[in-house]
């Protein structure tokens, strides 16, 4: 009865688990990609981080603010080792959203730490003050 079923899942099986060692790297490597390493809430009128997440961060902290909507945070935590800021997809979004702007760039990014800049704006190039939201993602 079970004769008919033992090809199917042979295949499954080496369809879904490594054949080697080396094969096992391979996937675990490529599964840091897309990954949210850093996520971070925050408030671009005071500086302060409201929220931090992510893979492998623990801690994120202001390091340079003008409190007119422009901030320098750096988290800190455990990263790939051949993390560097080409590596990382910033993404950012204003809670208001309407006629809100926001930029984010990865200014430097090592296997602990990660220092991004966050400006906010309203239309017609006024500053801006509001809580943000960042993710970065690990990129190939």
């Amino acid at each position: 009865m079970l004769r008919p079923l033992a090809v199917p899942i042979l295949l499954v099986a080496l369809t879904y688990f490594p054949a080697s060692p080396a094969a096992a790297a391979k996937s675990v490597s490529l599964a840091r990609r897309g990954v949210a390493v850093a996520t971070a809430k925050l408030n671009t009128a005071t500086g302060e981080v409201l929220a931090v997440g992510g893979k492998g961060t623990e801690t994120a902290e202001q390091t340079y603010g003008e409190y007119n909507g422009y901030v320098e945070v750096l988290f800190t935590g455990k990263y790939p080792k051949d993390l560097d800021a080409d590596k990382l997809i910033a993404q950012a979004t204003t809670q208001r959203g309407w006629q809100s702007n926001v930029a984010a760039i990865v200014y430097s990014a090592t296997e602990t730490e990660i220092l991004i800049a966050v400006q906010t704006w309203r239309d017609g190039g006024f500053a801006s003050f509001e809580t943000v939201f960042v993710t970065l993602f690990v990129g190939q």
